[in-house]
Protein backbone atom coordinates (compact mmCIF):
# COMPACT_ATOMS: atom_id res chain seq x y z
CA UNK A 1 0.00 0.00 0.00
CA UNK A 2 2.72 2.74 1.16
CA UNK A 3 3.76 2.38 -2.60
CA UNK A 4 0.89 3.39 -4.17
CA UNK A 5 0.64 6.51 -2.17
CA UNK A 6 2.45 9.55 -3.01
CA UNK A 7 5.52 9.78 -0.71
CA UNK A 8 5.97 13.24 0.80
CA UNK A 9 9.58 14.85 0.61
CA UNK A 10 10.71 13.65 4.16
CA UNK A 11 13.78 11.74 4.16
CA UNK A 12 11.89 8.64 6.16
CA UNK A 13 9.32 8.23 3.58
CA UNK A 14 11.76 8.28 0.67
CA UNK A 15 13.21 5.06 2.43
CA UNK A 16 9.86 3.99 2.81
CA UNK A 17 9.34 4.14 -0.71
CA UNK A 18 12.48 2.67 -1.85
CA UNK A 19 11.67 -0.55 0.38
CA UNK A 20 8.14 -0.71 -1.58
CA UNK A 21 9.44 -0.55 -4.45
CA UNK A 22 11.80 -3.72 -3.28
CA UNK A 23 9.11 -5.94 -2.25
CA UNK A 24 6.60 -4.69 -5.13
CA UNK A 25 9.38 -6.18 -7.77
CA UNK A 26 9.57 -9.78 -5.41
CA UNK A 27 5.79 -9.84 -5.94
CA UNK A 28 5.34 -8.87 -9.74
CA UNK A 29 5.65 -12.30 -10.80
CA UNK A 30 2.90 -14.03 -8.67
CA UNK A 31 0.53 -11.09 -9.82
CA UNK A 32 -2.15 -12.45 -12.10
CA UNK A 33 -2.25 -11.15 -15.62
CA UNK A 34 -5.24 -8.36 -15.20
CA UNK A 35 -3.38 -7.16 -11.60
CA UNK A 36 -0.09 -6.96 -13.32
CA UNK A 37 -1.54 -5.05 -16.12
CA UNK A 38 -2.68 -2.83 -13.63
CA UNK A 39 0.12 -1.75 -11.55
CA UNK A 40 2.03 -1.32 -14.66
CA UNK A 41 -0.38 1.31 -15.75
CA UNK A 42 -0.13 2.92 -12.53
CA UNK A 43 3.72 2.62 -12.19
CA UNK A 44 3.68 4.56 -15.53
CA UNK A 45 1.52 7.38 -14.43
CA UNK A 46 3.51 7.64 -11.33
CA UNK A 47 6.85 8.42 -13.00
CA UNK A 48 5.33 10.36 -14.91
CA UNK A 49 4.08 12.64 -12.18
CA UNK A 50 7.74 12.07 -10.42
CA UNK A 51 9.57 13.29 -13.85
CA UNK A 52 6.96 16.08 -14.19
CA UNK A 53 8.38 17.31 -10.83
CA UNK A 54 11.86 17.06 -11.52
CA UNK A 55 10.93 19.31 -14.36
CA UNK A 56 9.40 21.85 -12.80
CA UNK A 57 12.59 21.71 -10.12
CA UNK A 58 15.08 21.90 -12.82
CA UNK A 59 13.11 25.04 -13.99
CA UNK A 60 12.93 26.04 -10.52
CA UNK A 61 16.68 25.89 -10.01
CA UNK A 62 17.60 27.71 -13.45
CA UNK A 63 15.40 30.32 -12.62
CA UNK A 64 16.62 31.15 -9.30
CA UNK A 65 20.49 30.71 -10.65
CA UNK A 66 19.81 33.63 -12.93
CA UNK A 67 18.19 35.25 -10.02
CA UNK A 68 21.04 35.22 -7.81
CA UNK A 69 23.25 36.38 -10.26
CA UNK A 70 20.75 39.69 -10.86
CA UNK A 71 20.61 40.46 -7.18
CA UNK A 72 24.04 42.35 -7.50
CA UNK A 73 23.36 44.10 -10.77
CA UNK A 74 23.19 48.02 -11.02
CA UNK A 75 25.29 48.59 -7.74
CA UNK A 76 27.49 51.83 -7.73
CA UNK A 77 31.52 50.34 -7.69
CA UNK A 78 31.95 51.85 -4.31
CA UNK A 79 28.72 50.64 -2.90
CA UNK A 80 29.07 48.34 0.32
CA UNK A 81 26.40 46.38 0.20
CA UNK A 82 22.75 46.26 -2.07
CA UNK A 83 19.42 44.55 -1.59
CA UNK A 84 16.84 43.85 -2.95
CA UNK A 85 13.35 41.72 -1.80
CA UNK A 86 12.94 38.24 -2.01
CA UNK A 87 9.66 38.40 -3.44
CA UNK A 88 11.33 39.97 -6.60
CA UNK A 89 13.04 36.80 -6.86
CA UNK A 90 11.00 34.03 -5.91
CA UNK A 91 7.36 32.68 -6.66
CA UNK A 92 5.02 33.49 -3.88
CA UNK A 93 2.21 31.40 -3.34
CA UNK A 94 -0.35 32.30 -4.68
CA UNK A 95 0.54 34.76 -7.02
CA UNK A 96 -2.46 36.81 -7.26
CA UNK A 97 -4.36 38.31 -4.17
CA UNK A 98 -7.36 39.71 -3.92
CA UNK A 99 -8.43 42.46 -1.39
CA UNK A 100 -5.35 42.55 0.31
CA UNK A 101 -5.89 42.38 3.65
CA UNK A 102 -3.11 44.39 6.42
CA UNK A 103 -0.36 43.54 6.89
CA UNK A 104 0.46 41.29 4.30
CA UNK A 105 3.32 39.36 4.21
CA UNK A 106 5.25 38.27 0.90
CA UNK A 107 8.30 36.83 2.75
CA UNK A 108 11.33 37.82 2.84
CA UNK A 109 11.07 40.78 5.07
CA UNK A 110 8.23 42.34 2.37
CA UNK A 111 5.02 43.48 3.58
CA UNK A 112 2.18 45.47 2.91
CA UNK A 113 0.20 47.90 5.31
CA UNK A 114 -2.87 49.93 5.14
CA UNK A 115 -6.10 51.17 6.73
CA UNK A 116 -9.03 50.54 4.92
CA UNK A 117 -11.96 50.06 6.20
CA UNK A 118 -12.73 47.53 3.24
CA UNK A 119 -9.55 46.41 0.86
CA UNK A 120 -10.07 47.04 -2.77
CA UNK A 121 -6.41 46.20 -3.68
CA UNK A 122 -5.22 43.28 -5.93
CA UNK A 123 -1.49 41.92 -5.66
CA UNK A 124 -0.10 39.90 -8.32
CA UNK A 125 3.77 38.79 -8.97
CA UNK A 126 4.11 38.12 -12.73
CA UNK A 127 6.81 36.65 -14.17
CA UNK A 128 9.43 38.67 -16.61
CA UNK A 129 10.93 37.15 -19.43
CA UNK A 130 13.24 39.93 -20.14
CA UNK A 131 16.99 38.40 -19.81
CA UNK A 132 17.70 42.17 -18.90
CA UNK A 133 15.44 42.76 -16.16
CA UNK A 134 17.02 43.70 -12.53
CA UNK A 135 15.11 40.48 -11.21
CA UNK A 136 13.10 37.92 -12.48
CA UNK A 137 9.78 38.53 -11.33
CA UNK A 138 7.43 41.96 -10.74
CA UNK A 139 5.31 42.69 -8.00
CA UNK A 140 2.30 45.11 -9.45
CA UNK A 141 -0.72 46.89 -6.90
CA UNK A 142 -3.80 47.45 -8.55
CA UNK A 143 -5.75 49.73 -6.11
CA UNK A 144 -9.67 50.51 -6.69
CA UNK A 145 -11.53 52.69 -4.29
CA UNK A 146 -9.27 53.16 -1.68
CA UNK A 147 -10.83 54.46 1.90
CA UNK A 148 -7.91 54.21 4.00
CA UNK A 149 -5.20 56.74 4.61
CA UNK A 150 -2.45 55.13 3.90
CA UNK A 151 -0.68 52.42 2.09
CA UNK A 152 2.90 51.05 2.26
CA UNK A 153 4.79 48.81 1.89
CA UNK A 154 7.78 48.28 4.21
CA UNK A 155 11.20 46.33 3.49
CA UNK A 156 13.14 44.15 6.49
CA UNK A 157 16.78 45.30 5.83
CA UNK A 158 19.08 41.58 7.08
CA UNK A 159 20.35 42.09 10.48
CA UNK A 160 23.91 41.66 9.22
CA UNK A 161 23.81 44.61 6.75
CA UNK A 162 21.75 46.79 8.92
CA UNK A 163 24.38 46.73 11.89
CA UNK A 164 27.17 47.55 9.08
CA UNK A 165 25.31 51.30 8.32
CA UNK A 166 28.22 54.04 9.58
CA UNK A 167 27.30 57.91 10.08
CA UNK A 168 29.66 58.35 7.15
CA UNK A 169 27.71 56.32 5.05
CA UNK A 170 24.65 56.77 2.46
CA UNK A 171 21.38 54.88 1.87
CA UNK A 172 20.15 55.07 -1.39
CA UNK A 173 16.39 53.85 -2.53
CA UNK A 174 15.24 53.15 -6.11
CA UNK A 175 12.42 51.81 -7.76
CA UNK A 176 11.70 50.78 -11.41
CA UNK A 177 7.79 51.34 -11.08
CA UNK A 178 5.58 52.57 -13.38
CA UNK A 179 2.14 53.82 -12.62
CA UNK A 180 -1.15 54.58 -14.66
CA UNK A 181 -1.58 57.27 -12.86
CA UNK A 182 1.03 59.01 -11.53
CA UNK A 183 1.17 59.66 -7.45
CA UNK A 184 3.90 61.07 -5.23
CA UNK A 185 6.06 58.34 -3.42
CA UNK A 186 7.75 58.66 -0.17
CA UNK A 187 10.58 56.79 1.29
CA UNK A 188 11.37 56.35 5.01
CA UNK A 189 14.13 55.02 6.46
CA UNK A 190 13.78 53.81 10.05
CA UNK A 191 16.46 52.72 12.26
CA UNK A 192 16.53 50.97 15.98
CA UNK A 193 19.49 52.25 17.81
CA UNK A 194 19.62 50.68 21.55
CA UNK A 195 16.71 52.61 23.38
CA UNK A 196 15.99 54.94 20.32
CA UNK A 197 14.69 55.05 16.97
CA UNK A 198 14.95 57.42 14.49
CA UNK A 199 12.89 58.19 11.00
CA UNK A 200 14.10 60.09 7.93
CA UNK A 201 11.99 60.52 4.96
CA UNK A 202 12.35 62.01 1.46
CA UNK A 203 9.89 62.52 -1.24
CA UNK A 204 11.17 60.22 -4.00
CA UNK A 205 12.12 61.99 -7.01
CA UNK A 206 12.66 60.50 -11.02
CA UNK A 207 16.28 60.05 -11.98
CA UNK A 208 17.20 58.34 -15.05
CA UNK A 209 14.16 56.57 -14.84
CA UNK A 210 13.51 55.59 -12.18
CA UNK A 211 12.28 56.47 -8.38
CA UNK A 212 14.83 57.33 -5.77
CA UNK A 213 15.30 58.99 -2.55
CA UNK A 214 19.23 59.28 -0.86
CA UNK A 215 19.50 59.43 2.52
CA UNK A 216 22.93 61.06 4.20
CA UNK A 217 22.88 59.33 7.96
CA UNK A 218 25.39 61.86 8.50
CA UNK A 219 22.69 64.69 9.45
CA UNK A 220 20.80 61.93 11.61
CA UNK A 221 21.09 61.51 15.59
CA UNK A 222 21.81 57.63 15.10
CA UNK A 223 24.15 56.13 17.21
CA UNK A 224 25.49 53.74 14.39
CA UNK A 225 27.49 51.62 17.02
CA UNK A 226 24.09 50.74 18.57
CA UNK A 227 21.83 49.97 15.36
CA UNK A 228 19.60 46.67 15.70
CA UNK A 229 17.12 47.07 12.87
CA UNK A 230 16.56 48.83 9.60
CA UNK A 231 13.60 49.22 7.33
CA UNK A 232 12.20 50.72 4.50
CA UNK A 233 9.14 52.05 3.83
CA UNK A 234 7.38 52.86 0.49
CA UNK A 235 4.36 55.54 1.26
CA UNK A 236 1.99 56.08 -1.40
CA UNK A 237 0.15 59.13 -2.06
CA UNK A 238 -3.44 59.08 -2.84
CA UNK A 239 -3.20 55.54 -4.53
CA UNK A 240 -7.28 54.93 -5.91
CA UNK A 241 -7.66 53.86 -8.94
CA UNK A 242 -4.01 53.22 -10.02
CA UNK A 243 -2.23 50.24 -10.98
CA UNK A 244 1.16 50.12 -9.51
CA UNK A 245 3.78 48.08 -11.23
CA UNK A 246 7.57 47.57 -9.59
CA UNK A 247 9.96 45.49 -11.36
CA UNK A 248 12.73 46.41 -9.40
CA UNK A 249 12.97 47.81 -5.25
CA UNK A 250 16.70 48.29 -3.95
CA UNK A 251 18.41 49.25 -1.28
CA UNK A 252 22.36 50.67 -1.48
CA UNK A 253 24.71 51.36 1.19
CA UNK A 254 27.74 53.26 0.04
CA UNK A 255 30.17 55.81 1.60
CA UNK A 256 30.00 59.47 1.35
CA UNK A 257 31.64 62.02 -0.74
CA UNK A 258 34.62 63.34 1.65
CA UNK A 259 34.24 67.23 2.10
Amino acid sequence: MGFWRRPSFSQARWIKFNADITALKARLGKLSLSDLQKRRAEAIAYASDLMALARLADQDLRRRAIGEDRRHEGLPEIAHWGYRPDALFQPIEPATTVAVQSPFDLKGGLKIFHDCAQSEIILRQTPRNDPHASAPFAISLEVFRFDGSFLSMALDVPRARAASVKLSDILQVSLDISMDFPIDLYARVNVIHGPNSEQLVRKMEWHNGRLSAEFDMAYSKVNDKRIEKIWIDLIFERPSMNLLQMGDFLVVCMPRAEL
